[in-house]
């Protein structure tokens, strides 16, 4: 990992057809004059009467300029922030966004828009693009800009009970319609019970003026339930006055030609993508290595405090505790700038308790260290789970040529202890450990080489037959759907190496035969491990899924061994569950 990320995406088919269908809605009700009526009683159709003409009177206008604030429940973790926009007099709409920890600006025209990318340039891509990666992406992000005429038409026709508290209409949102508004917020969560929300309008001079969206339910979260809300205010202002001034960039990108267009596969298409590469749950980056306890399945990935995962089928995933509810000590006298925010880690059971390898490092430094902690149970219910921290097992300077990060760890048959680990620069490495102590077998014990590619991370090493198999990653981690992470394999007859992929290619020369990468919205996989258990073997990993904005997700499936010994990753549209005698039996997925 040389960098280090739940909500579904909002831009696909049945999007683009809603949209459409409220383009086709606000026209008909505009052309009749806002009379557009649900139906219901005849108190709610003249509620419905009034705030339509109040929204059709708002569209009819030439400019405005509107705000959008975002409140959120502690527990609710956003990309999204507030939004800012105008509706210029030329019909352009212009909206500069607070997505994630920065600044979108996007500048929209039919179904042309221009949009700033990462490095602050202006992009031209068509809203019908609905591809996966930068241009698609690009456009989802504009195609969510709603101008309160549309979201105001939007939420008017999916509520109930409409009626006049006061100075406000207000409106009931269905269970689906306040899940689908909390699910575009949350983020690492495994669902929402209880869906429930409501709509306010305010109005002013017979336009429609503010609105107020609050959703609320329940989530399960680190084994507990949570009550949580999102709550979107929109205010109008600056009506038949507003506009602005279009940058250079932002002019010189719509005057462009609209790029090609990426199409995007079907929603059946993408759904037996992600079942046949064993899409899970879990919103997880770098996963560890899977482990037993107590006849459940373990895993930990990267997060504040390092993140543990739990799973009684391997199938449904839920969050367990922190393995460091605060920072260990030492971290900022080796990385000054550290919050507690752990990178990929590993775990093994040996001798009675589970030892965890975790990387504590900073974006693009090799100012790293490889530590460990221990407990002899996974179980938080049982009396001796507590987590011991034993500090550094490995650490690297800006004056080293590796970087200790990365960390996966083997036992051997004969009872030894090996980690490999490593991320860009000389590449990856491999240190012998003590068995008794977790840590490194001396200071000065030899450091091996086992594989190098200008881009390359993420070591794990696994013994099948008389061969260790090295999966590595090579190509960039971390940017979403932009990610070209991708896994490789190569076999040694030692566990020092060398490793040659399938063509005798040593993975010090850049050797390494492809075994996973990118399919549709299967973007990216990246740290593999393979569990054995019940006489099959799981190959799990994350990915990001172009179906959720490039979320991290987390994979497993099965994997076997082809005749000439080499792994095979057949993709079967399975799922685990578990069998009586523990062991796992196969069923198809409906």
């Amino acid at each position: 990992m040389n960098g280090k990320t739940t909500y579904p995406s909002l831009f696909c088919s049945h999007r683009m057809r809603e949209r459409q269908r409220l383009s086709r809605l606000l026209a008909c009700f505009c052309a009749m004059g806002g009379c557009l009526y649900s139906q219901g009683s005849v108190a709610q159709d003249s509620v419905n009467e009034q705030l339509t003409t109040a929204i059709s009177a708002l569209g009819q206008q030439e400019c405005y300029r509107w705000t959008t604030q975002v409140e959120l429940s502690p527990e609710t973790q956003s990309r999204f922030g507030s939004t800012q926009g105008v509706v210029r007099k030329d019909g352009i709409v212009h909206a500069t966004i607070l997505f994630r920890t920065r600044l979108t600006d996007v500048v929209i025209e039919g179904d042309k828009a221009a949009v700033t990318n990462r490095d602050g340039d202006w992009d031209t891509v068509s809203l019908l693009d609905q591809g996966y990666r930068s241009a698609g992406f690009a456009a989802s992000i504009a195609h969510d800009v709603m101008p309160p005429v549309t979201e105001g038409l939007m939420l008017l026709s999916s509520l109930t009970d409409l009626h006049k508290e006061g100075v406000c209409f207000v409106g009931a949102m269905s269970s689906e319609s306040a899940e689908s508004r909390l699910e575009s917020q949350l983020r690492e969560v495994d669902s929402i019970r209880d869906a429930h929300g409501a709509v306010r309008f305010w109005m002013n001079a017979g336009l429609l003026n503010r609105y107020q969206v609050r959703a609320g339910g329940t989530i399960r979260k680190d084994g507990e339930d949570h009550d949580i809300w999102c709550e979107t205010t929109t205010t109008i202002t600056d009506v038949g006055a507003a506009d602005s001034e279009l940058t250079v960039g932002a002019t010189a990108a719509l005057q462009r030609p609209v790029p090609k267009t990426e199409p995007r596969l079907s929603g059946e298409m993408e759904r037996t993508i992600l079942m046949q590469h064993g899409k899970r749950n879990a919103g997880v980056h770098d996963p560890s290595s899977l482990v037993k306890c107590d006849s459940e399945y373990w895993m930990f990935s990267t997060g504040n405090g390092v993140t543990s995962w739990r799973s009684v089928d391997l199938q449904t995933w839920q969050r367990g505790p922190r393995v460091f509810p605060e920072i260990p000590a030492w971290v900022t006298d080796v990385v000054s700038d550290q919050r507690g925010h752990f990178w990929a880690p590993d775990v093994i059971k040996k001798d009675g308790r589970y030892l965890l390898y975790y990387s504590v490092s900073s974006f693009g430094v090799n100012t790293s260290a490889i530590a460990l902690a221990s407990t002899p149970t996974l179980n938080p219910a049982d009396e001796t789970f507590h987590w011991t921290d034993h500090g550094i097992v490995v650490q690297s300077s800006q004056h080293d040529s590796f970087n200790a990060i990365d960390p996966a760890v083997i036992e051997t048959e004969s009872g030894e202890l090996w980690m490999s680990f490593g991320s860009f620069w000389s590449g990856l490495k491999l240190i012998q450990l003590d068995p008794r102590t977790g840590k490194r077998i001396s200071s000065n014990s030899p450091m091996h080489s086992i594989a190098f590619h200008d881009e390359i991370e993420a070591p794990s090493i696994y013994y099948h037959n008389g061969w260790y198999y090295l999966f590595v990653n090579w190509e960039k981690c971390c940017r979403g759907v932009e990610s070209t992470y991708n896994v490789r394999v190569g076999r040694s007859r030692q566990i020092t190496g060398p490793y040659l992929d399938k063509n005798g290619v040593d993975l010090r020369n850049s050797g390494g035969t492809l075994l996973l990468k990118t399919e549709g919205p299967f973007i990216g996989p990246g740290h593999a491990n393979v569990f054995h258990d019940a006489d099959r073997y799981w190959f799990s990993c994350h990915y990001y899924d172009g179906t959720e904005r490039g979320r991290s997700m987390l994979a497993i499936q099965e994997m076997t061994w082809g005749s000439d010994g080499w792994p095979d990753l057949h993709k079967q549209i399975r799922h685990a569950l578990p069998a009586e005698d523990g062991a796992l039996e196969k069923a198809s997925v409906d």
